[in-house]
């Protein structure tokens, strides 16, 4: 039984891009390209699954014996951010009758003495109104400096954004719904504002912030393999770092998508490059070698652990 299947990536223009993130993945129009969905499966953006002719949704629904759990829709989303400007302030809402709540985790892969937005310091709903109306909203976010390596999870309700000069690895759920603060006067190629969602953003921005810290909870080491566990939150998100240097064997549980953040190798034969990712089907012994860097997300539903072992 195949084990592992790579997925075709997406590029997305943004106000804030450059040519280069659309160079490294080899795009036939690079020009502006600030995102790539390197794993999506909503109705806005589905990857495609290389040699199988269909998207992650639809192979999902297929071949629900590969994954081992009971929700409708594909869980997990995964993007490549670079900012060559600083991008909006925005929320993520928690959830609400028609969606689910969108929590995110950051990893940065590379910083040029970035800055990240991530909070606020203002202590009930009017506050944030008042300082909109003063055009003073700048003075209440808060700002963290971030370098490479650094690890950032934010719950739904988070007034957050990306820093110019900052490379970052997301993983988030299928949900898109954001709320958008502030975006600096900007206007898109047509001469026009983008949307406020001043009111929006007001109801589900929470009151006083408090942000959990983001730190590794478990290191699995071996003589040839680092693995870095910085999230293990069943109905959220797994999410794990592979430093290897050698060869190494994992055995994984859970399906996990497996994104090469830096170097090259092989897993069970399979050549990877830089930026490649692989979905891994449950249960699957992999084998690992080469000098790579990997993040590994995954999602489960019962309390069963998914680390490896």
């Amino acid at each position: 039984m195949k084990r592992l299947y790579r997925i075709k990536p997406i590029g997305h223009y943004r106000i804030w891009g450059s040519d280069t993130l659309g160079d490294q993945f080899h795009l036939t129009n690079p020009r502006s390209i600030g995102e790539i969905s390197c794993a999506s499966a909503n109705s806005s953006c589905d990857c495609e699954i290389y040699g199988e002719a269909c998207t992650l949704s639809d192979f999902y629904k297929s071949h629900r014996e590969y994954f081992h759990l009971s929700c409708e829709e594909f869980p997990l989303r995964i993007n490549i951010m670079a900012a060559n400007e600083d991008l909006s302030i925005q929320v993520h809402p928690d959830k609400t009758s028609t969606t689910d709540a969108q929590p995110e985790a950051w990893y940065v892969i590379h910083s040029d003495g970035s800055r990240l937005c991530l909070g606020h310091n203002w202590q009930k709903k009017q506050d944030f109104l008042d300082a909109v109306a003063h055009h003073k909203l700048l003075n209440g976010v808060r700002y963290l400096p971030c370098a490479s390596n650094d690890y950032f999870y934010l719950q739904p309700g988070t007034v957050h954004a990306v820093g110019k000069g900052s490379l970052i690895y997301e993983l988030t759920c299928q949900s898109d719904i954001t709320y958008r603060l502030y975006d600096y006067e900007r206007t898109d190629e047509s001469g026009h504002k983008r949307p406020l969602h001043i009111e929006q953003a007001a109801k589900y921005i929470y009151y006083p912030q408090v942000l959990k810290q983001g730190t590794p909870i478990q290191l699995i080491q071996s003589r040839d393999c680092i693995q870095t566990v910085y999230q293990n939150d069943p109905g959220i998100f797994t999410l794990k770092k592979i430093e290897l240097h050698g060869d190494t064997m994992i055995y994984h549980k859970d399906f996990h998508l497996l994104t090469v953040i830096e170097g090259n190798g092989t897993i069970n034969d399979e050549h990877i490059n830089k930026w490649d990712t692989l979905l891994q089907i449950c249960d699957t012994k992999l084998h690992l070698c080469g000098d790579m860097t990997i993040m590994a997300a995954s999602f489960k539903e019962a309390k069963t652990s998914c680390i490896a072992t």
